[in-house]
């Protein structure tokens, strides 16, 4: 595994997998971990994603990325559509070019993750991230869709200039102070997330 500490500048995204996808039904009922990195941006439907006990409700427009090695549960409704990226934030493991399947908790094998990345100006990967309004990125992370599927045409570092474009996308929203839907929708996956009984003033 590669492991490093870089600054958010020096990124030169790996994309592995970039496709539009329809969540399955039926999924594992336990936590799951990815060899890389993913980002899931949500198209058409609603889905719950559960890092560490904690929960976050993904709907059209909102996107959500974990690094490497962290627990995951996806619980989505019917039909739900999205786009997955499995990518790298350097080039060291480029030669892999096959996502190595997700494993079960138990089974995850962390010698076999791709990278370890740690930022000193961008510590909001070193962590899942929820990014609840990513709309404006949609044109680019369809243009990454395409370019995967048609390989003759994009490049890879095409490719990569687009997840890199994406990525900064995503820091600058995570970075600006939440808007008022937003903060809203913050309060309410909190009150999900802590509460599983109705608010009562009895």
């Amino acid at each position: 595994m590669y492991a490093a500490r870089i600054s958010f500048a020096s990124i030169r995204p790996f994309v592995r997998f970039a496709k539009e996808i329809i969540l399955p039904d039926e999924r594992p009922e336990q936590p799951v971990c990815a060899y890389d990195h993913r980002l899931l941006y949500i198209t058409g439907g609603q889905a719950r994603i559960t890092w560490d006990g904690a929960h976050r409700e993904l709907s059209p427009g909102s996107a959500a990325f974990w690094p490497a090695g962290t627990p995951y549960l996806i619980q989505p409704q019917p039909q739900v559509q999205g786009i997955c990226i499995n990518f790298d934030f350097t080039q060291m493991n480029a030669a892999s070019a096959t996502s190595i399947p997700m494993s079960l908790l138990q089974d995850y094998d962390p010698s076999r993750c791709m990278e370890s990345i740690a930022f000193d100006d961008a510590p909001m990967f070193s962590a899942p991230l929820f990014v609840p309004e990513f709309a404006d990125a949609l044109p680019l992370l369809q243009a990454m869709e395409r370019g995967a599927d048609q390989p003759e045409r994009f490049t890879p570092l095409q490719l990569s200039c687009l997840m890199g474009a994406v990525l900064c996308h995503m820091q600058r929203q995570a970075a600006q102070p939440a808007k008022t839907g937003s903060a809203y929708r913050a309060i309410l996956d909190y009150i999900h997330a802590h509460y599983e009984q109705e608010l009562s003033n009895q």
